[in-house]
């Protein structure tokens, strides 16, 4: 998923956010857990003078701030992170209802005994009919 912010990899394995990496030039060692933030709204910029370290309530109460939080839900197969499909999600209920274990369709669908189970009552992926 493309956010705009600026990425380069050091070494084969560690991957930067460009503008983390700035402010580490800039400011030296970051508190644990901390995030750097824009005030300028731009994800691509690395200006150390537009940055600022916050955590997850800041980087919340800016996105509320800057009306930024109607971004559309990516759900389902929209997410790039989603596991199961639609289809195998009715698929998993209708197995269920033949008399399928919620243990039996984890393992087959490749998810949990507690995310089939979600599933199955509707709080996951509950918009699927």
């Amino acid at each position: 998923m493309k956010t705009g912010y600026g990425r380069f990899g050091i070494g084969s394995t560690n991957v930067w956010q460009a503008h983390r990496f700035s402010a580490l030039l800039a400011w030296g060692q970051l508190s644990p857990g901390a995030l750097v933030l824009h005030r300028c709204d731009n994800p691509a910029c690395v200006r150390p003078e537009h940055l600022y370290e916050g955590n997850n309530f800041d980087n919340n109460a800016d996105m509320v701030t800057r009306n930024r939080f109607n971004l559309p839900l990516l759900r389902g197969t929209k997410n790039n992170q989603a596991k199961l499909t639609e289809d195998q999600i009715r698929e998993m209920r209708k197995r269920f209802n033949g008399g399928t274990s919620r243990t039996q369709l984890g393992r087959e669908f490749g998810v949990s005994r507690q995310t089939a189970s979600g599933i199955i009552a509707g709080k996951g992926w509950g918009w699927v009919e």
